[in-house]
């Protein structure tokens, strides 16, 4: 009985180790992205109206929704002031649950507990996960789900479980309905399935009811795109819009940048890894996973090096089975070790990989993360704590973010349409804040209505308050 209760001690250990790290090196309180504050704010519409998927009442759907509900579950009974650490704790959670499944699969994949911590100490410390550990965004949700399908999906065909291939393919569609890039697990079904069981899986009915329950999962999210939307597969084809109209990036550009996130020595790490894989349905998956996850990637055409981070899972599976490769390349110079040399011997390779990824992931997340949007929200804290404002008019980064510094105002971007013209030379705005470089610069100086009050950070941004 002991033996069979010490996985879960363990694994109840890896959840509390990972959601303590996160919560201790949860970014400081002037961070927020325009794409976190985007999701707060529609978290909040939706707890005020389930079926509002809308930012300032126009629908946002084109943005994925599971995350966004989940936040709204808890805004309903918690004030505005809690909303981005309650988001930010949401993620420790799914990220520290991720890094327990991570553990059972590496037990269900290898059937040896060390090999399932090690594994989970490579994605508790993969600079990529533990940057988005505890941010308000979807990806540490997104890889839980994703991670579950191919849990499930792997557990189901080995031991002839229907209800977990069922599972699966549910677990499918929340990880698509989380990030839209989810839908390259499709792709990873069914290369694996074809690598593993080539056409026999046809014949097997599990599969068809698994892909109606796909379907059926999505099915939601789909008509509310009919009545909302413009039809059930916008919300699809608009995020792809948005995406191509950002900045392009090569493939070659963006593995770079993945590279000196990961660190070398740990790509070369996760490299050996696929080189201990043989051809059977373990070294099917974790290909298919790693491969066709990498190519859903790089066929987008904005591509950023944090999209990557719901393969980290896969990373540190592989790496995993680096570090024994290597352990066990150097036991044949040895072959008769005692137990005690081998374990140091583990655990010697285990540090000289795994000590740089702490240093790593805090660079990482400290240089690309931790000061994002400081500047801005300096901006706006200024503004919220000496002016009442209902009408507000800022520059289009700062969009989102006024949103969730001011939820109950109205808020316009600085972007010349006749609107924004005619409100600012009507005096509409409370208050402006135009950054350097924006439209309307004139328009604000001629209409006569606003008064420079204070500059930020050189001139850059600029707080015009309307004259009463």
């Amino acid at each position: 009985m002991k033996r069979d209760l010490s996985k879960y001690v363990i694994a109840l250990d890896i959840f509390a180790f990972a959601l303590a790290l996160s919560i201790l090196s949860a970014p400081p309180a002037d961070s927020l992205t325009y794409d976190e504050a985007l999701y707060i704010c529609i978290a909040r519409s939706l707890a005020k109206n389930i079926g509002s998927f809308t930012y300032q009442g126009v629908y946002m759907m084109y943005r994925p929704p599971i995350y966004p509900y989940t936040l709204s579950l808890f805004y309903r009974f918690f004030g505005y002031d809690s909303h981005l650490a309650i988001a930010r704790l949401i993620s420790a959670m799914f990220y520290a649950l991720t890094a327990v499944l991570v553990y059972f699969f590496a037990l269900k994949l290898f059937d040896d507990k060390k090999k399932g911590v090690i594994a989970s100490l490579f994605y508790i410390f993969n600079p990529l996960s533990f940057a988005m550990a505890s941010r308000a965004l979807v990806h540490s949700e997104f890889t839980f789900f994703y991670t579950l399908a191919l849990f499930l999906l792997y557990t189901g065909r080995k031991e002839s479980k229907a209800s977990y291939i069922y599972l699966a393919f549910i677990s499918a569609g929340i990880a698509v309905l989380t990030r839209y890039t989810g839908l390259s697990i499709i792709g990873v079904f069914l290369a694996y399935l074809y690598l593993a069981d080539h056409w026999k899986w046809l014949r097997k009915k599990e599969y068809y009811i698994g892909f109606v329950l796909f379907g059926l999962t999505l099915l939601p999210w789909l008509y509310m795109g009919h009545l909302h939307y413009g039809g059930a597969f916008r919300t699809f084809s608009v995020a792809s819009r948005v995406v191509t109209l950002d900045t392009p990036s090569s493939a070659f550009e963006y593995l770079k940048l993945v590279i000196k996130a990961l660190s070398l020595t740990f790509v070369a790490l996760i490299f050996l890894g696929f080189a201990k894989q043989n051809k059977d349905d373990r070294g099917w998956l974790l290909l298919s996973w790693s491969f066709i996850g990498l190519i859903g990637i790089l066929t987008v055409v904005h591509k950023e090096v944090r999209f990557l981070t719901f393969l980290s899972p896969v990373m540190a599976l592989l790496a995993a089975e680096g570090v024994y490769l290597l352990y066990e390349t150097l036991l044949k110079v040895r072959p008769k070790s005692s137990n005690k040399l081998k374990a140091a011997l583990l655990l010697l390779i285990l540090l000289a990989f795994l000590a740089p990824k702490l240093p790593n992931a805090i660079e990482y997340k400290r240089e690309e993360w931790d000061r994002v949007g400081y500047q801005e929200i300096a901006v706006l804290k200024y503004v919220k704590d000496n002016y009442n404002v209902e009408k507000i008019m800022v520059s289009p980064r700062m969009y989102t973010i006024a949103g969730y510094f001011f939820p109950e105002a109205e808020v316009d971007q600085l972007i010349a349409y006749p609107k924004m013209k005619r409100g600012i030379l009507n005096g509409y705005y409370d208050v402006i804040i135009y950054k350097k470089g924006d439209l309307l610069w004139e328009e604000i100086k001629e209409s006569g209505k606003y008064t420079l009050i204070k500059e930020f950070y050189e001139g850059r941004y600029n707080v015009f308050v309307r004259v009463d």
